[in-house]
């Protein structure tokens, strides 16, 4: 035949899987013909699929919820989104830093008074403990232990300043060193032992009353005078062939701290249970200098309290002849 003849393209919109922390724009916005999936800009996350191309919509990307509005670029999940701290958020403070996010609670999140003018009148900076650089690395083998049994009644190896199923670590070599204490579990509850199981709740009794021998580690003292840092930290599953909640109740503070130094599987799980705490603001201690009583009126006495505390008075109040005691006058001491 003669003459001419239309062809009309056909298409078919294609679609594109965008892995989590990107997104499909809507193709008003493209500037290529086939630009694709895009990172997640800030404020925003996008969770991943597989979407089919629009002219009018982006898909795969949501706004970060109310009162956490913020976000990195290529955040994944709404646990992303985050809020910049405040000084309601860590008691005591004056100037904070870090960031709330949504998934958190007043007892996780990151905020914390920063070191310098962190803190009001009569607190003190606190720093905060990083488990990754302030304890012994996981091969690092310590050198000497010390436990208490549960069994009140039974031996314990220098752990007489220890309480009841309580267990310590000393490390006096290496890159880090240090005291570690803890206190051991005979529980009811079981755990694996491989890979060892944790229990972030801390509900483990610390009685003789099971079978199944847990241990958690509650602080850490590191050498030169440092003083003790109470740790965060879940209960570690150490075995459950000791026997019956007698022979646990003997034995299991011991397996704790002579794994924490002989097994570096169990050593692992333990100082990988640690979590890290944000620095705080701490009440000074204020030490009272009581004078003008007893005999003469020459005797003193001292107490201590914390800043915004209750206050001990004397066990002996002054007196004076001819004269009625009408209370205390508080000067600065040196």
């Amino acid at each position: 035949g003669t003459g001419s003849v239309n062809a009309t393209a056909n298409f078919n919109p294609k679609s594109y899987s965008c892995a989590a922390g990107t997104y499909l724009p809507d193709g008003d916005n493209w500037t290529g013909l086939d630009d694709g999936c895009q990172p997640c800009p800030a404020n925003s996350y996008c969770g991943g699929g597989t979407y089919q191309y629009s002219e009018a919509q982006n898909q795969g990307i949501n706004g970060c919820p109310t009162g956490y509005t913020l976000s990195d670029g290529g955040s994944t999940s709404a646990n992303a989104c985050y809020r910049t701290c405040t000084t309601a958020d860590v008691p005591h403070s004056a100037n904070v830093t870090g960031r709330y996010y949504s998934n958190e609670t007043a007892q996780s999140n990151s905020c914390e008074p920063t070191s310098t003018n962190g803190c009001v009148t009569g607190y003190s900076y606190v720093a905060g403990f990083d488990p990754t650089t302030s304890l012994p690395a996981t091969s690092q083998e310590g050198d000497s232990r010390e436990y208490h049994s549960l069994d009140d009644n039974d031996s314990t190896e220098n752990g007489s300043s220890l309480p009841a199923g309580g267990w310590s670590v000393t490390w006096t070599y290496g890159t880090t060193t240090g005291t570690m204490t803890g206190i051991a579990s005979c529980n009811s509850t079981p755990g694996s032992f491989i890979p060892r199981s944790t229990s972030a709740a801390n509900t483990m009794n610390t009685s003789s009353e099971g079978q199944y021998c847990w241990c958690m580690p509650t602080t850490w003292t590191p050498s030169g005078g440092g003083n003790a840092q109470s740790l965060s930290a879940a209960w570690v599953f150490r075995d459950d062939n000791i026997g019956g909640a007698d022979d646990c109740a003997s034995d299991c503070a011991r397996r704790c701290a002579d794994d924490i130094l002989y097994d570096s599987g169990f050593r692992g799980a333990l100082l990988g249970s640690v979590g890290a705490s944000a620095a705080s603001c701490s009440a000074n201690t204020i030490t009272i200098n009581w004078g003008g009583y007893g005999t003469n009126n020459t005797e003193s006495q001292s107490t201590q309290c914390t800043y915004g505390g209750d206050v001990t008075t004397p066990t002996q109040a002054p007196s004076k002849r001819g004269h009625t005691f009408d209370g205390w006058t508080f000067t600065l001491g040196n």
